[in-house]
């Protein structure tokens, strides 16, 4: 007997213009919570409220600022279940125009047998800085999880205009072993940041960071910068040691007024 299996769907359509907010759109499972702050960073909290995603599932999120100074973050971590079919699919749209995104997502959870395709493209117009920060957990060490099978693609697209200034793919295809234990791709670690700072007010901070990359315990970190953008991978065998981390990199960008909305995720 075939049945057909309810399928989560969202959309998010956001606009802000000089600091204020001038479209709203929310649909099915997505949500969008505006936190309340006297800081000049209007903050936005992004909601699935199904729980996770898991195979069929499709939210898209689109948004849009102009001359506007935007934190971004999510309720919770994004959960992957497992699932068989059609992949689910994440697609972001964002587009910044003078303006200053602060895109620090909670991470992304993979399950065993996870089953998902993940888009996220960016374009960054004149006078914009961005500072794109996201991790990925290969299963939860704490609770004994791990990964063998699934199918996991992820693809950014970061654009000035017509310009490509940054694109990378990563994931796997059934099997996992075959990149998690090589050294050079996950070296048996379950944690996984990138943060990528572009605009003239992200690349001062390289040499501050830098420091940091070196005196980190439980994680290995490297930090590189050329075509007008500083990239920083790092790695954990724990999650909750690269947040740790994470924070400290986010807590010099801020200078040490992370929003509570993210303290307290």
């Amino acid at each position: 007997m075939n049945l057909e299996l309810q399928k989560s769907i969202g959309v998010v359509d956001i606009n802000f213009i000089n600091g204020s907010l001038k479209k709203n759109f929310q649909q099915g499972s997505s949500k969008v919570l505006f936190p309340k702050s006297y800081s000049e960073l209007e903050q936005l909290v992004l909601i699935n409220t199904s729980g996770g995603v898991t195979s069929g599932d499709k939210y898209k999120t689109i948004i849009n600022l102009k001359n506007s100074k935007i934190f971004s973050t999510t309720q919770a971590a994004e959960k992957i279940y497992s699932g068989n079919g059609v992949s689910a699919t994440l697609d972001y749209y964002i587009t910044l125009d003078n303006s200053t995104l602060f895109w620090i997502p909670n991470e992304t959870i993979l399950f065993n047998k996870c089953n998902l395709k993940r888009n996220i493209q960016l374009n960054l117009e004149i006078n914009s800085n961005l500072f794109f920060c996201e991790t990925v957990v290969y299963g939860r060490s704490a609770m004994n999880e791990t990964i063998e099978t699934g199918y996991y693609s992820d693809q950014w697209k970061i654009f000035n205009g017509k310009k490509l200034l940054h694109f990378e793919t990563s994931g796997f295809d059934n099997n996992i072993s075959k990149i998690k234990n090589k050294k050079f791709t996950l070296n048996n670690e379950c944690a996984v940041n990138t943060i990528m700072l572009f605009g003239s007010e992200m690349l001062k901070f390289e040499g501050i960071l830098e420091e940091i990359l070196h005196n980190s315990e439980h994680v290995t970190a490297a930090i590189s910068q050329w075509n007008e953008k500083i990239l920083i991978r790092s790695i954990s065998n724990n999650n909750y040691y690269l947040k740790k981390f994470v924070d400290k990199i986010i807590l010099i960008i801020l200078n040490k007024k992370i929003p509570q909305m993210w303290g307290a995720a």
